[in-house]
Order: structure tokens, then sequence, then C-alpha cells
């Protein structure tokens, strides 16, 4: 047997109990989370280029989170399967962020740097993963910690932009 199921051929896939269509406001929200997480892995890779190891190891830690944001994305039923990303994640991007002086503007708004770039790249998409979240929720049961997570880490991911943009002296 290959690797391909033919199951969803017909236009339809499988959430955590049950079968959507792909272009469903639940598919559309964890695949956005997913395509996050795809783009965090760009930027894990050029902080390990750059020597920015711890950055890397937190960037790492953050694609956990993301893999149970997708998870709790696909669960329909909360009662059937729990969900994973606890209120403690958001708390820990707070504190994160309390540890920084607050963002200023990059130069005219653009990255300086492929590392900066690569965080910026990770904030847009995670912006459009929070609006698909948003859509969801208006008539779907969906996690509300995962929606402030994802809130908090646009946020974040700008502000490790401006961080690494500082850092490298571009600014």
């Amino acid at each position: 047997m290959g690797i391909y199921t033919r199951t969803g051929d017909g236009g339809k896939t499988s959430v955590i109990r049950g079968r959507v269509d792909k272009d469903h406001a639940r598919v559309e929200a964890y695949g956005s989370v997913d395509e996050l997480n795809t783009f965090m892995s760009s930027a894990i890779r050029q902080a390990e280029i750059d020597g920015e190891a711890e950055l890397a190891d937190e960037l790492t830690g953050i694609q956990q989170y993301l893999f149970d944001c997708s998870h709790d994305l696909a669960v329909v039923s909360p009662e059937f399967r729990p969900y994973r990303l606890a209120p403690e994640a958001v708390e820990e991007l707070e504190r994160r962020m309390d540890e920084y002086p607050p963002a200023q503007p990059l130069q005219a708004g653009y990255p300086d740097n492929p590392l900066s770039a690569r965080l910026m790249m990770c904030r847009g998409v995670c912006r459009r993963a929070e609006r698909r979240i948003v859509t969801l929720m208006r008539d779907e049961i969906a996690s509300k910690v995962v929606l402030q997570y994802i809130n908090r880490l646009s946020t974040y991911l700008w502000s490790l932009a401006d961080r690494v943009s500082g850092k490298q002296g571009k600014r």
C-alpha cells in the first residue's frame, strides 16, 4: 500500500471525529497553522545559520505548540478528544515579550536581513491563521486558547524580527 489513500479524491478530508469538505473553515484554520509551522522551520534554519542557537531552540518550542494548535483546531468535539494547548502557553509568550524592550518599527516596515524577513513572513502567515480561526469560531466550536495563542504569537514574531534587526545592527 502506498502513502496515498484516495479517500480525499471526492473533496472531503478527515478531522478528529468526522469528515468535512476540504475548504471547510476548520480545514482552512488548521491548514493555515500548518503553513505557519512550515514557515517557522525556515526561520529556525536561518537562525541556526546566523548562529542564533537560542532563538532556534525557542522557535522549535513554539513549533511544538503549533502542532498542538493544529490538533485542537481539528477537534470537532472537545468532549471526544480534549484540547492540548493550555493557557500557560499564552502566558509563556506574554512573559517572553515582557522580557524584551518594546518593538520599534522596522526600517520603513521592511526586514533588513534574512532572519528578520523569515520572521516577518511567519508573522504574516500567523495573522492569516488568526483570521481563519475567527471565521471558524463564528459557526463552530474551537479552542479559545488557540486563538489567544495565535494572536500573541503574531505580536511576538514582530518583536523577534525587530530584535534580530537590532542585533545585526542594520536599523
